[in-house]
């Protein structure tokens, strides 16, 4: 069993000039997401064990959004949005884990099946404009071999 928290803070800025106007973008994200799961290993050999892993998770982020478009003669419009998402993950990875020593443990993750739901509310700040809600729910089966993932592992417990 184990758990991840992830907190992410980015801004990213982008001037460009081009010709007789310049565009301008900023964004600012912040992101929490909180992760769970579960492994359960089956034994081929001593050293080599098949292992099945799930998982759930949950994320809240917001994004503040600014462009605008500058025209040498002085004109030019802009927008600003804000959007407010959150996801709710739920997920099987299967695998393989070499055991290196009784304490440590190299890990190869083939893809995943998962099922995930998000809802965002983006507003813009510039007018009164409704808020526009958005809806997804996805199921993404990926076994395949650009979706590898190697790791290591330290087993606390295990003697």
């Amino acid at each position: 069993m184990g758990a991840a928290v992830n907190f992410l803070n980015t801004t990213y800025d982008l001037v460009s000039p081009e010709g007789d106007f310049t565009y301008n973008a900023m964004e600012k994200r912040r992101a929490q997401l909180f992760r769970v799961y579960a492994r359960q290993y089956k034994y081929l050999t001593e050293k080599l064990a098949i292992h099945g892993t799930v998982s759930t998770g949950y994320q809240n982020s917001t994004s503040k959004n600014k462009s605008s478009v500058d025209y040498l003669d002085g004109t030019g419009s802009g927008q600003a949005t804000e959007t407010q998402a959150k996801s709710f993950m739920v997920g099987f990875s299967p695998g393989f884990t070499f055991f290196a020593s009784k304490k440590v443990g190299l890990n190869l993750t083939l893809g995943a099946l998962t099922y995930s739901h998000s809802q965002s509310e983006e507003r813009s700040v510039n007018a009164s404009s409704p808020i526009e809600p958005y809806k997804s729910n996805t199921v993404e089966l990926d076994f395949s071999s650009m979706n590898l993932n190697l790791g290591l592992s330290y087993y606390m417990g295990r003697n």
